[in-house]
């Protein structure tokens, strides 16, 4: 992916915070469930890294899609068009957890 096309798909603003703050509790509270003997800093450590590469990546378009999706009670289908978001995260951040 080139650079501009990161420019042009990154949320901003009011839109990247809303994201960033469901995204961020999401990915903190997953991480206190499955592993509640790492160090909560760790996790949110991981979580800061993995939400801002994932706001990085999503485009307004498909957060407003997404969102679409979640206020409908779409639950799987939000998870299954963030999935190739969120598995680039995951690589990206995963040294963080190791």
């Amino acid at each position: 992916m080139s650079l501009s096309t990161v420019a042009q798909a990154q949320l901003v603003g009011a839109e990247r915070e809303t994201f960033s703050e469901g995204a961020f509790k999401t990915c903190f509270q997953k991480l206190e469930r499955d592993t509640p003997a790492r160090p909560a800093v760790t996790r949110g450590y991981f979580c800061f890294c993995y939400v801002n590469d994932l706001a990085d990546h999503v485009s307004p378009n498909e957060f407003q899609a997404m969102a679409e999706l979640l206020t409908a009670g779409k639950v799987e289908a939000t998870q299954a068009k963030m999935a190739p978001f969120t598995r680039a995260g995951n690589l990206k951040c995963a040294a963080i957890l190791r």
